[in-house]
C-alpha cells in the first residue's frame, strides 16, 4: 500500500497498490496507464495540470465495484509525446486504444478531461454506455474557456513556470482558495510549492513543473 496526497485538504491518504499497463494508440504512441479493483472496467481521464497520480484516490474509492484504470495523457507520466499532428482526435484515439483492451464501457473525464471523455463517447457510442463529466470546459455565452492562454504562453516563454500557473488557476475558474489570493502573493508562493514538490516526488508520479507546459496542449 502507498500514500497519496488529497490536493484539496492535504491530508496523506492510504492507497490500494496498482499495477501498471500500457496500450499503442493509432498512431503508434504509447499510452500508459495505472490500474487497480475489480469489476467492471472505468477509465478515469485527469484534467489539465494533472497526470494519473491525481486519481489515485478517487481509483482507490472506486475499486471495490471497478476495474479502475487511469491513464497518463499524452506527453505526461508513462505515455508518449503529444506529437506534431497532436488534436482532439488523438486524445480520443488513445482512448479507443485503453478501450479496446480493458473493454471498458464506463468513462469519467474531469475539466479538459470531460472533453476527451465526450469525444471519445461520441466516437464510441455502442461501446462507452455509461459517461460521466465534471467541469468540463465548454464556451457558454460570453465566457471563454481559453481566454487565459495568451498570457500563459507569454510566461511560459519567459521561464515563469510559478505565474503561468497563476494564470491558468485565475483563467479557467479555479473554485480554491488560491483564486482569491493576490497574484503578487500567490507566484512567489507557488514557486516554493514547485520547488518542494519537485523534491518530494514520488516514484512514477510526475512533478507540476513537468506539468504546466502540457496546459498549451490542453488549451
Amino acid at each position: 500500500m502507498e500514500k497519496v496526497t488529497d490536493a484539496a485538504s492535504g491530508d496523506t491518504l492510504p492507497s490500494l497498490a496498482y499495477t501498471t499497463g500500457e496500450v499503442n494508440s493509432a498512431d503508434g504512441t504509447v499510452i500508459g496507464y495505472r490500474r487497480v479493483g475489480h469489476g467492471p472496467g472505468l477509465i478515469l481521464v485527469h484534467g489539465g495540470m494533472m497526470a494519473s497520480q491525481g486519481f489515485m484516490k478517487l481509483a482507490t474509492s472506486l475499486a471495490d465495484n471497478f476495474t479502475v484504470y487511469v491513464p497518463d495523457r499524452r506527453g505526461r507520466g508513462r505515455s508518449g509525446p503529444h506529437g506534431p499532428a497532436y488534436c482532439l482526435e488523438r486524445e480520443s484515439e488513445d482512448m479507443r486504444a485503453l478501450v479496446e483492451h480493458s473493454g471498458a464501457q464506463n468513462i469519467f473525464g474531469l475539466s479538459s478531461g470531460a472533453i476527451v471523455a465526450l469525444q471519445s463517447a461520441l466516437a464510441m457510442p455502442d461501446v462507452l454506455r455509461n459517461v460521466a463529466l465534471y467541469e468540463p470546459p465548454l464556451a457558454i455565452g460570453t465566457f471563454s474557456p481559453v481566454a487565459w492562454v495568451p498570457r500563459y504562453e507569454r510566461e511560459l516563454a519567459a521561464g515563469n513556470l510559478a505565474g503561468a500557473m497563476v494564470t491558468v488557476f485565475k483563467g479557467t475558474g479555479d473554485t480554491s482558495f488560491l483564486n482569491y489570493v493576490p497574484r503578487f502573493l500567490l507566484v512567489p508562493l507557488l514557486r516554493l510549492a514547485i520547488e518542494s514538490d519537485a523534491r518530494d516526488i514520488l516514484p512514477g508520479d510526475v512533478p507540476i513543473k513537468a506539468l504546466i507546459p502540457t496546459m498549451h496542449y490542453d488549451a
